[in-house]
């Protein structure tokens, strides 16, 4: 699967320690393999984030997703779990 960085997500991504950095690629890595390896724990969102899906980094850090097609997705936004709460 083809991955797009929107802007939004790649600022966020820069804030974010070495540490949250590294484990974060290795997720996105994941991904763009297998959107739906378990590890990932993908799921739809729902409220004012219906349409998007979700992936959890650690129990706090989250990857917003929107998957267009099987073929290419664009992360929205990376952070804490309240990025939108």
């Amino acid at each position: 699967m083809q991955i797009i960085f929107l802007p939004k997500f790649s600022r966020h991504f820069k804030k974010l320690s070495e540490q949250v950095r590294f484990l974060a690629e290795k997720k996105i890595k994941i991904f763009s393999e297998n959107p739906s390896d378990p590890r990932l724990h993908l799921h739809k969102l729902h409220g004012e984030l219906e349409g998007l899906h979700a992936f959890y980094l650690s129990y706090d850090i989250r990857v917003i997703v929107d998957i267009k097609t099987s073929e290419y997705a664009y992360l929205v936004d990376i952070g804490s779990h309240n990025i939108y709460d």
